[in-house]
């Protein structure tokens, strides 16, 4: 067979993939038909026209740098972008070569193969791939979260089971002592028939001591079991503060003779009137006042208030007891705690008062803190807010 008289429609015309022949300057001299079929045009509309004519202003500029690789022999495979005869992109993968005249003249020829189908089905796998990273990664977040809520809740229920356990171990000595002393008084009197009546006095009173101690373990435990629950709420009054502090000096006037203290108000406010829930504060001064002048002898408990910025008041209880080591600071507001000297020598108070004292500082949206030094006494000091309205109290213990 003599290939030099093949027809030339019959090698180019019927190839599966589209042709071009362009000059360097990117003039369009032939197109087959599946070249013109890819670009939805008929002849008439692309012969006369640069191949620039049938791309975006981005892929010509591209277009026109091959062409320049082209002029000096350099042949090359790449994708391409072309545009339909409808505006839509056709991605087509191109093969070019240099072909040279006798005279001199020098044109491209292009072989194009449309990739439209495949760079899409390439996008949409791409999509599908990033879709599953990114599902794959938010559940795995998720699993993460999950793994540290279990840790967390684990956490809390060792901590909690800890703490039950603290509470038995220190409830059952507390409660114990108590009953004791009012089972053994008591005993003791139904045995003496004859009892000197001073003697059988001196056995009530500490029958009476007995279970009025017994009833503040109960109570301390009640308590703190409904601020731990969320069952106490807060209820806003106006009062003063000095009325308030006068009363709270009056309840502990016995046991501040007791241990030869002073008790002394520092009144630096311009106006002691305060909106908050008076009983609340008034368990916390209790608990603080007490405590002070529980550990101090023959000294003075001072409670300074002060106004500082944002409408908020400080009030500090400063004693001049034999203080806190300050490796005991930490742990003083925790429950059924006691530290230092008190935790060994103290034969009342159940570790509580501190942690309820805490408690309801912070649901009237306040803070306290304490600072001591061995020897030297202590000061514990709340911050509140001067007036605590409904919805704030609503909000602290929801």
């Amino acid at each position: 067979m003599n290939l030099q008289n093949l027809p030339f429609d019959l090698i180019v015309e019927r190839l599966n993939d589209g042709v071009l022949i362009v000059g360097l300057d990117g003039q369009i001299v032939y197109a087959n038909p599946l070249m013109l079929e890819i670009l939805g045009h008929e002849w008439e509309d692309v012969g006369g026209h640069t191949l620039f004519d049938f791309m975006s202003p981005e892929w010509a500029e591209r277009a026109r740098e091959n062409l320049k690789r082209r002029a000096k022999g350099i042949e090359e495979r790449f994708d391409h972008q072309f545009l339909h005869s409808s505006g839509a992109p056709i991605w087509a993968m191109v093969s070019t070569r240099l072909l040279e005249f006798e005279d001199g003249e020098q044109i491209s020829l292009v072989a194009i193969r449309d990739i439209t189908a495949r760079r899409k089905a390439e996008h949409e796998l791409r999509a599908l791939k990033e879709e599953l990273e990114e599902r794959v990664l938010e559940r795995t977040l998720e699993l993460e979260h999950e793994v540290q809520v279990r840790r967390e809740a684990e956490r809390l229920a060792l901590e909690e089971s800890a703490t039950k356990t603290r509470l038995l171990a220190n409830m059952s000595h507390e409660l114990r002592t108590p009953l004791h002393t009012i089972i053994g008084y008591t005993e003791l009197m139904l045995e003496e028939e004859h009892m000197d009546p001073d003697e059988r006095t001196r056995d009530l009173e500490y029958v009476l001591s007995s279970g009025r101690h017994l009833l503040d373990i109960i109570e301390d435990i009640l308590d703190i079991s409904k601020v731990e629950a969320g069952e106490e709420t807060t209820r806003p009054t106006e009062f003063r503060l000095t009325h308030l502090l006068d009363e709270v000096g009056a309840m502990l006037s016995h046991a501040l003779r007791e241990n030869g203290n002073a008790f002394l108000i520092d009144n630096r406010l311009e106006d002691d009137v305060v909106h908050l829930d008076r009983l609340r504060l008034k368990q916390i001064m209790l608990n603080l006042v007490s405590n002070a002048t529980r550990y101090t002898r023959g000294g003075a408990v001072t409670v300074r208030l002060v106004e500082f910025a944002g409408g908020h008041l400080r009030i500090a209880v400063e004693d001049e007891g034999r203080g806190i080591a300050s490796e005991d600071i930490g742990s003083l507001f925790e429950p059924f705690v006691r530290v230092g000297a008190d935790a060994h020598e103290s034969k009342t108070g159940t570790g509580l008062g501190l942690a309820i004292t805490k408690r309801y500082c912070e649901m009237m949206g306040g803070k306290i803190r304490a600072v001591s030094e061995l020897g030297r006494g202590s000061t514990f000091t709340v911050e509140l807010p001067r007036v605590l309205n409904d919805a704030q109290a609503v909000e602290k213990t929801t």
